[in-house]
């Protein structure tokens, strides 16, 4: 084959791969903000500060390039604008990632082809969150490096904090890497002063709204949400950890790690800046995780920093097995847990995939929004959703209550149009449970959220007298 044929059929294969990518997210675009709560309230973010010039957080301790960036979105198109947004970050994003990995890599198409179709980057490379905002700075930032454009890859790294706090975390193994590549302390200085500076200007709007204090106070709040042992945490990284990637997945990568052992350990003695690099923002993500074991996609980050060391470890053949298997992660869970949030029993659970499940749960939360709001209540009702801006953001059989201001809850209470007495609240706190109901609110909560507002609330919701909302 000459070299100008195999030039256009790679050039064919990359724009494949982009096609398809485009269009397994198609599903995705008109679907509302994501499945996760706090995508709808970045999205609420971003159209209060378009409609009144005034910000404020989507959640401590702020994500204010995620939320700035939508700003002229959310106005102007709603999701299908903001999904759309995240879309096209995802196509650069793939894009960089080729250039990083086609030379320095085994196996750099199927490198590629398994970040397109990573289960967990899939279902959130059409939503608004900042996931994969984040990580294509933080590859842009690697990139950068590689190339010895120091002060454009501390650009790029404050940018990925900007978009997501933790990212500031791969600052340590990316000064591993300027050292590995015998740069000198000036350049390392000229990276961390740049890296600072992008994100302290990128958090400039929370520190004008809230001050220092208010954000520590915020940010302390926030964190204190969640309480876990020691136990619970290990066994929640470990699980998590596995379903990052899914159990087919994970064992097939536990046996190339176990099998090509020896090449394991000459990733170290080769002294492959970047293969160590990769190891340790790997590491860094990990230990991280720990610390805060609650989302498989806070381990986002380290997964194609993952895919490189199995790359360099393994066969071809046994690296496309894993990409495989991952890929199939998307559409079906061999899971081990039966699941209830915050507890789960042991038991085989073959169920949808991530990237099903999670368009599954986008449209019926919908349709799910709509029936509730416009639900008729006999008495004087108050209802715990458990979902924030997610059920009532532009929702247009709601509308924002101007009496209920006094509960601990950080999210607005909302009323029917058709019926003020009837309130929707994201949590209520027990004594304010048993406020309500002196006042002679029935207190309700929706079914698919009883076990997050039992557990969030730390309360007994059947002995408190919480009716359940089918």
């Amino acid at each position: 084959m000459t070299p100008s044929v195999s030039a256009f059929l790679h050039r064919f294969w990359l724009q494949g791969l982009f096609l398809l990518v485009i269009l397994s997210r198609l599903p995705f675009l008109g679907t509302g903000y994501g499945s996760d709560g706090d995508a709808w309230r970045v999205a609420e973010t971003a159209d209060h500060l378009a409609r009144t010039g005034e910000y404020h957080v989507s959640r401590f301790p702020g994500y204010p390039l995620n939320e700035l960036v939508f700003v002229p979105l959310v106005g102007t198109g709603g999701s299908f604008l903001t999904n759309g947004a995240t879309l096209l970050a995802f196509l650069v994003l793939l894009f960089i990632w080729h250039r990083l990995v086609r030379e320095r890599t085994n196996h750099p198409r199927l490198l590629v082809a398994a970040l397109a179709f990573t289960p967990m980057v899939w279902a959130n490379s059409a939503g608004t969150m900042d996931y994969v905002w984040s990580l294509l700075f933080l590859i842009l930032a690697v990139h950068a490096l590689l190339s010895r454009r120091i002060i454009l890859a501390g650009v790029c790294l404050g940018a990925a904090t900007g978009f997501r706090p933790v990212n500031a975390v791969a600052a340590v193994p990316l000064l591993l890497l300027l050292h590995l590549e015998d740069k000198s302390p000036r350049d390392a200085a000229g990276f961390i002063l740049s890296a600072s500076l992008t994100a302290i200007l990128a958090f400039t709007p929370v520190w004008l709204t809230y001050g220092v204090s208010g954000w520590i106070d915020g940010t302390r709040f926030q964190a204190g949400l969640t309480h876990l042992t020691v136990i619970q945490r290990a066994l929640y990284w470990a699980y998590r950890s596995v379903y990052s990637i899914g159990l087919p997945a994970f064992l097939v990568a536990a046996y190339i790690l176990i099998k090509r052992r020896r090449n394991v350990a000459a990733l170290f003695s080769s002294r492959s800046s970047f293969l160590i690099a990769a190891v340790g923002i790997v590491g860094a993500f990990a230990v991280l995780f720990f610390a805060y074991p609650l989302e498989r996609e806070y381990l986002l980050p380290a997964l194609p920093f993952l895919f490189i060391i199995l790359d360099a470890v393994a066969l071809r053949r046994e690296f496309l097995l894993f990409t495989l298997c991952l890929a199939m992660y998307a559409f079906v869970n061999i899971d081990v847990i039966e699941h209830r949030f915050g507890a789960g029993s042991i038991g085989l659970d073959v169920r949808e995939g991530v990237v099903v499940e999670e368009l599954h749960k986008r449209t019926s939360y919908l349709d799910e929004r709509e029936r509730i709001a416009q639900t008729a209540f006999v008495h004087s009702s108050i209802i715990m959703t458990g979902k924030g801006p997610a059920f009532w953001f532009r929702n247009p059989h709601v509308e924002e209550d101007t009496v209920w201001k006094n509960f601990d809850t950080k999210d607005v209470v909302v009323h029917q149009r058709s019926n003020p007495n009837v309130l929707f609240v994201d949590i209520l706190l027990g004594p304010e449970i048993a406020d309500m109901q002196r006042r002679g609110f029935d207190v309700y909560c929706v079914e698919p959220m009883t076990d997050y507002i039992a557990y969030v609330a730390g309360i007994d919701l059947q002995r408190a007298g919480v009716k359940i909302l089918r």
